[in-house]
């Protein structure tokens, strides 16, 4: 009798879907949380490894060219011929290039372009 008034001999033949709903409601709220945080960072994890990709070839690029400018620069300094022909190629004359490569690091220059005279 105590069973008929809760009302559960009525409900013994059915399943109780309750607790499926609840899991079945937990589940989903959680993909759906995980999706949220985790698309944006795939999608930043994506353009993160292109700009590194990026990166890593203008570092080549520019290793490459650091390198062909060592290269030209000690080939030069073995032959005068070819400094004066590199300068021909860029208009200048020798006190010319002497200047800019003055201003360029930290010795005075000189109205003549020559070495600056120290001592007097």
């Amino acid at each position: 009798m105590a069973q008929r008034a809760s009302g559960r001999a009525d409900r013994e033949g059915e399943a109780d879907l309750f607790p499926w709903v609840v899991s079945l409601g937990c589940i989903v709220v959680g993909i759906a949380l995980f999706l949220h945080s985790t698309m944006p960072a795939l999608a930043e994890n994506r353009e993160l490894e292109t700009r590194e990709r990026q990166l890593r070839e203008e570092i080549g690029r520019i290793e490459r060219e650091a390198a062909a400018l060592a290269e030209a620069k000690s080939r030069l300094a073995r032959d005068p011929e070819r400094l004066r022909a590199a300068f021909d190629a860029q208009h200048l004359t020798p006190a010319e290039a002497i200047e800019l490569g003055r201003r360029d690091g930290s010795a005075p220059a000189t109205a003549t372009g020559g070495p600056p005279k120290v001592g007097r």
